[in-house]
């Protein structure tokens, strides 16, 4: 298989020591992509809570906004804005809980 000129830039970033290995040059082209396309921040940010992976100040937190102004992205999206704990995070606090004691 050809390597790719990509590639190639890549390995010659890791052979020069910019980076480490592969994994973190990855990571960081991530995080500038995320800074690039702030839309496809925001939109992982919200199938992050659509799955309940992530609570609405930890999304808020994710898409450099606000509580409320993230709350407004949701309900744009129809996205439904949870209250409370659901089923799983109650489970996850009773079981954190009975660690912390």
């Amino acid at each position: 298989m050809k390597t790719s000129i990509v590639e190639k830039q890549v390995d010659a970033l890791i052979r020069g020591g910019y980076y480490p290995n592969r994994e973190k040059f990855v990571e960081d082209a991530i995080l500038a992509f995320f800074e690039l396309r702030k839309e496809m921040k925001i939109a992982a940010v919200i199938e992050l809570y659509k799955k309940e992976e992530v609570s609405i100040s930890k999304a808020a937190e994710l898409a450099g906004l606000n509580i409320e102004e993230m709350k407004k992205v949701l309900a744009d999206k129809g996205v439904e804005i949870k209250r409370g704990f659901t089923k799983n995070r109650k489970t996850a606090a009773r079981e954190l809980s009975g660690i912390m004691r």
